[in-house]
Formats: C-alpha cells, sequence, structure tokens
C-alpha cells in the first residue's frame, strides 16, 4: 500500500486544483488557515462564512482584571507558525520561564512532571527501547499498559491526553492520536526511536515552546482576516454545487446537517463531538498563598473529580493580569466525566458552583472569585476514537472518487491543535502546486 504523508491525509478528499477557483465554507481558525495559505500558494479562494465575523470559538476577552481566552490558551510553536507570523507582521511572545513546570494531583498530592516520575521511567526503560513490529494496539491504553506500566498511563499519560482531547486513553485510537509514532512503531522502531525520528522530520524553527500574542490568540484570527480581505463573504450561506470546487471547513457534526449526501451523513454522524467547559478565574493573591509556579496541574481520573486540569494563566503569559497582585486560573472540564455539561439543558450556575468547589479541595482560596467568565461548548472536541480510523477512511476514498470536487478539512480530519493545522494547510497548498 502506498504511504501517505499524514499532513494529505488531514484533507479527507483531493486536493484542490490550482486552476479552479476554491470555495472554502467555515470561517473558523481552519477554514481561516487553509484559505490563507492557499491564496500565498497562488489560489484563488473564496471563504464563506455565515456568522458576521470569522474566527469561530477563538476570542480574546478583555475583563476588569485581566485578559482571557474563550478556547486556545496558546499555539505550541513550529517553523510553520513563524512562516505564518512573519507573512502576517505578528510578533508572538513566548511563555514565562517558570511555566516549564507541570504537575499531575494525586489525592492531594502534588507531583511534577516528569521529575516525581523518574523511577517509574527508569523502571520502563526496556519496554521503551524494545521494538514491537506486530503489535496490534487499537487504543492509546492498550501501548501505555504494555509499554509504560499502569501507574504511568494513568497517573501522566491519560491525565495529559484527557487535557487535550477530552477522553481516557482507553477510548483513543493509537493510530488517530498518534499517527507518526505509530506508523514508525510499525516498522519496527521502538516507541523511543519513533519520538526522536518525528522530531528529528520537523522542520528547524527559530522559536520552541509555547506563545501567544500581547492582545491574545484573538489576534491570530483578526490578522488572518484582515489579510484574507475580499477573498471572505460574512453573512453568507451559499449553496453546494458539485460542479465547482469546495472544501468545508464546518465541525463534522454540521456537515452531517449541510450535506443531502447520504453515505456521509451517515458517516459523519458516527463521529462524537464532547463538551467542553473553560471556566476563568481572578482572584488576589492575598485569597491564595500556596499556588506553585509553573504551568497548571492535570487531575487524573482517579481524583473524582470534574476538573481536567487547571492552567496557571498569570504564570504562562505576563499579559494575563492587569496587576501583579492578581492571579488568574483557567479550570477546564467537560468529556464524558459526569457534570451538568452532559445534561440536555446545562445551568452555568450550577456549573459555576461545581467546579469551584472542586477547586478549592486542589487549591484552597479564601472568599470568592473578583471575576469569573465560563463558557461552555456542547459540541466543542471531536473525539479520536476506536472507530476513527476506519471511518477516515471510508470518506476520504467515497470523496476521492464519488465527490470529486467536495474535500473536507478541520480538527476531526486528523489534526486538532492550531499548530496542527497550520502544518497540514501549508503541506496541502504546497502538494497541490506541485
Amino acid at each position: 500500500m502506498e504511504k501517505i504523508d499524514h499532513y494529505r491525509s488531514c484533507l479527507w478528499g483531493n486536493l484542490p486544483n490550482p486552476d479552479k477557483e476554491v470555495k472554502i465554507l467555515g470561517g473558523g481558525i481552519s477554514g481561516l488557515l487553509l484559505a490563507w495559505h492557499l491564496r500565498k500558494a497562488g489560489y484563488k479562494v473564496v471563504l464563506h462564512e455565515k456568522a458576521s465575523h470569522a474566527g469561530g470559538l477563538i476570542h480574546t476577552h478583555h475583563g476588569t482584571f485581566g485578559t482571557f481566552e474563550s478556547a486556545a490558551n496558546g499555539i505550541i510553536w513550529s517553523a510553520e507558525m513563524e512562516a505564518l507570523c512573519n507573512s502576517l507582521s505578528l510578533t508572538p511572545i513566548k511563555s514565562l520561564p517558570q511555566s516549564r513546570k507541570r504537575y499531575v494531583w494525586i489525592q492531594g498530592k502534588w507531583k511534577q512532571v516528569p521529575g516525581s516520575f523518574i523511577l517509574p521511567i527508569l523502571s520502563r526503560l526496556p519496554f521503551i527501547l524494545k521494538s514491537y513490529p506486530h503489535a496490534q494496539w487499537n487504543s492509546i491504553a492498550e501501548m501505555g499498559n504494555e509499554i509504560l506500566g499502569t501507574r504511568l498511563l494513568k497517573q501522566v499519560l491519560s491525565p495529559a491526553l484527557y487535557g487535550i482531547y477530552a477522553a481516557e486513553a482507553e477510548v483513543l485510537s493509537f493510530e488517530a492520536v498518534f499517527p507518526g509514532i505509530a506508523t514508525e512503531m510499525k516498522e519496527g522502531k521502538s516507541l523511543f526511536q519513533s519520538i526522536l525520528h518525528q522530531r528529528k522530520n520537523q522542520k528547524p524553527s527559530p522559536r520552541k515552546g509555547l506563545h501567544s500574542f500581547e492582545k491574545g490568540i484573538q489576534t491570530l484570527t483578526d490578522a488572518l482576516t484582515k489579510d484574507l480581505g475580499d477573498s471572505i463573504r460574512l453573512s453568507s450561506t451559499p449553496e453546494f454545487s458539485p460542479d465547482e470546487q469546495w472544501i468545508n471547513c464546518l465541525p463534522a457534526h454540521q456537515i452531517a446537517s449541510w450535506t443531502n449526501d447520504s453515505f456521509l451523513k451517515e458517516q459523519l454522524t458516527q463521529l462524537t463531538y464532547l463538551p467542553l467547559v473553560s471556566f476563568t478565574i481572578f482572584l488576589d493573591k492575598k485569597q491564595l498563598s500556596q499556588l506553585p509556579p509553573g504551568f497548571g496541574v492535570l487531575i487524573p481520573g482517579e481524583n473524582n473529580l470534574p476538573i481536567l486540569g487547571i492552567l496557571f494563566n498569570h504564570q504562562i503569559f505576563p499579559f494575563r493580569t492587569w496587576d501583579e497582585s492578581l492571579i488568574s486560573l483557567t479550570i477546564i472540564a467537560g468529556g464524558p466525566r459526569s457534570g451538568p455539561w452532559n445534561q440536555p439543558s446545562p445551568n452555568p450556575a450550577e456549573m459555576e458552583h461545581m467546579l469551584l468547589k472542586a477547586l478549592k479541595r486542589i487549591l484552597p482560596f479564601d472568599g470568592n472569585p473578583l471575576e469569573q467568565n465560563l463558557f461552555l461548548y456542547t459540541q466543542a472536541l471531536p473525539l479520536y476514537g476506536l472507530n476513527y480510523p476506519m471511518i477516515k477512511n471510508k470518506i476520504r476514498a467515497y470523496l476521492s472518487k464519488e465527490v470529486p470536487n467536495l474535500s473536507l478539512f478541520g480538527n476531526y480530519t486528523g489534526e486538532i491543535s492550531i499548530r496542527g493545522l497550520c502544518k497540514a494547510s501549508a503541506w496541502i497548498a504546497q502538494e497541490g502546486r506541485a
């Protein structure tokens, strides 16, 4: 079987023809990034967005005590992000040095990662260095149990993945979440060799680590919108024509409602979307005297708390609070863990009460927050579940053959982060021109 580059496979359907106009539906971060890279490569692009503004879920808010994000809190940097920001004349700001420290909270104890887990990691070195060319791992949990062992899986890997994908390792597909590593390991490399090789294959970038912008992540979507200019049609809901070249960048569940194609509808409805809650609070430092320096803390499921993790915003970027006497925390919740967000009509006040109660078990603080802001997305993150690879392959093959002028691209097609979507967009634009 022909080996397909991962970033090429992030576009479900045919690569766009550079000799034809490309119509993009959806002006969220996926649509904006793809439209920008295609236009930069010389394509004629028209992006249609039904709202009166582009950017999707990404929005930076300026409150009474500081700034806070409705979605992404930062961007892991890459060569593609560097090139994009250079073209847009944007100046990224690197996260503060103290944010390098990360923690896991386990039954009342703060454990720094990886420091607190050095001995368990060393004990698993023979398995980390061993090759598994014939292994048939469906889930990340199957891989993790065999290579990392139960403790590292449950207390480190699974919480980290839950913080990104809002799902436990048992229901996440190893092939879908780690496509490059999965391919390398099938070819006979160890986990260590696969990770090392993936890193070596990355384009060199002058910056590394987490970055944002002085006025927040919305700076990026605003700059993309401005640069695309009259290539964007706002408040626009055009009809799909099979004679035109389309790339649909809406979420999969919205495409399932949009399309009249019964096969596409059936397959896309099998892609589950998970709820996500982002709850930001501001405190005076006098209210919380014992906050360790760092990026934040992950909360494993064994704690029986509704919180997935907590970000220490003011210790990640200096512009997150207006005053050094303030603390900014973002509590992340959602996914399949039980909570009001999984109810038919979620009650925001109930969620805030539950999350503040849980937070005080981890970070006891005096009084009430100076300010609090909750964002609930009932269908936020696509589940890269065990059936994901099969659905992906079916849809890609179907579109390429049966609907050649329609392709799909978004955070459900292979890359969930802004960094990943930027890399995939750049690859698709370059490959289509090749």
